[in-house]
């Protein structure tokens, strides 16, 4: 459990295809917000990569890569 990780709630197929159902972020996606093509500034880009890179660093710290569980 984390704030930098959006969580992951369930994994089912449908017509042969693996769908992953996440937890609903309050202000959407990254990719949600640069659809809207108004620019991130400095600070903003900041804050994001400085996010992804706690999510990725607990992740790591419990051994997590990716989803795989590495022991």
């Amino acid at each position: 459990d984390s704030p930098y990780l959006v969580k992951y709630t369930k994994c089912y197929e449908d017509e042969n295809v693996f769908k992953i159902v996440m937890e609903s972020c309050k202000l959407g996606s990254l990719k949600d917000y640069m659809d809207l093509n108004v620019g991130l500034n400095e600070e903003a880009l900041r804050e994001i990569a400085s996010c992804c890179l706690l999510g990725l660093e607990f992740l790591h710290s419990h051994y997590i890569i990716h989803g795989v569980v590495e022991h």
